[in-house]
């Protein structure tokens, strides 16, 4: 392949990576529900990202993550009230054995809503309201 059919060759496959981009931008933005889904899919609360796991409000890991907060909402306000409690606690005080983080928690970072860093957030969730729902938490086989 000579020099100027490589060229012609990265041009169209870029003009053909960019009419993709586009076309499922306009097709994202233009549609609420699929704008909706896909914030409910990719973001998630800075509470069940980090603190429900325990990681220190000032910890640098936290940036590590490439953690990036969401604009539009900034914060949620769908954390459960009595968990919350329980976790600002164990990072204030500690319990179970743990002497805590022994700092000040500070809501406002719990409630940011950010692009989800990693999956374990989800797990946090999920075993919140396994172990919430009724008759509790109930161990059984989910994968075959």
């Amino acid at each position: 392949m000579s020099g100027s059919e490589g060229q012609l060759e990265r041009r169209a496959a870029e003009a053909t990576r960019q009419q993709k981009y586009h076309t499922a931008y306009i097709h994202i933005t233009n549609n609420l529900s699929a704008r909706r889904f896909a914030h409910r899919i990719a973001s998630h609360r800075s509470f069940w990202n980090f603190d429900t796991l325990f990681q220190p409000q000032s910890h640098p890991a936290r940036d590590a993550h490439d953690t990036f907060f969401i604009k539009d909402p900034a914060e949620t306000v769908s954390v459960p009230p009595e968990y919350y409690e329980r976790v600002v606690k164990m990072h204030e005080e500690g319990g179970s054995g743990s002497i805590g983080y022994r700092y000040n928690f500070k809501e406002g970072d719990a409630r940011k809503n950010l692009l989800r860093t990693h999956t374990t957030a989800v797990s946090s969730q999920m075993l919140y309201k396994l172990a919430n729902q009724e008759g509790g938490f109930q161990p059984k086989r989910y994968f075959r």
